[in-house]
């Protein structure tokens, strides 16, 4: 038995469970909050939350210095310099947990196409809008946006 069969097996018999009462697109919207949930709490325990607020504040006072630099464009290179590393400095902070977060979505993405491939879910619009990826992509966006905002995730 392959590693991955019970999961998607499992997968398949809650999405056709819950199919019985939600259509395609809430099924959807679902699987997206859930998605949203599990990667975002998975980021937050992974990551150096107080090392990137740092690093978030550190950025905002050097941006902030540079705007109201008013010298020579030479002279500036110093503070640039400084901003982009802390941003680069984030970045690499924060890329070992976000690329372990991502791989529970990125499961369930596999399991959506598989489940989802041909279905017309919004049965509007052009056919690249029909599909299950936008709908999908773009409540998984806005679920996850909104839950790192109440669960102050940095």
């Amino acid at each position: 038995m392959d590693f991955f069969e019970v999961p998607i097996s499992f997968f398949y018999m809650v999405d056709r469970s819950i199919g019985a009462v939600l259509p395609a697109a809430m099924r959807l919207a679902l699987w997206a909050l859930i998605a949203s949930i599990v990667t975002m709490e998975l980021y937050r325990l992974l990551s150096p939350q107080a090392r990137i607020a740092e690093l978030k504040l550190r950025f905002a006072q050097k941006k902030l210095a540079l705007d109201s630099f008013d010298g020579e464009f030479e002279d500036a290179w110093p503070m640039m310099r400084d901003m982009l590393g802390a941003a680069f400095l984030r970045v690499g902070i924060v890329l070992p947990s976000t690329l372990v977060a991502a791989l529970p979505f990125l499961f369930l993405v596999v399991c959506i196409d598989g489940a989802y491939a041909d279905v017309d879910v919004l049965g509007l619009g052009p056919s690249w809008v029909r599909g299950w990826e936008p709908a999908f992509m773009g409540a998984m966006i806005v679920f996850s946006l909104l839950y790192k905002h109440f669960r102050r995730i940095q």
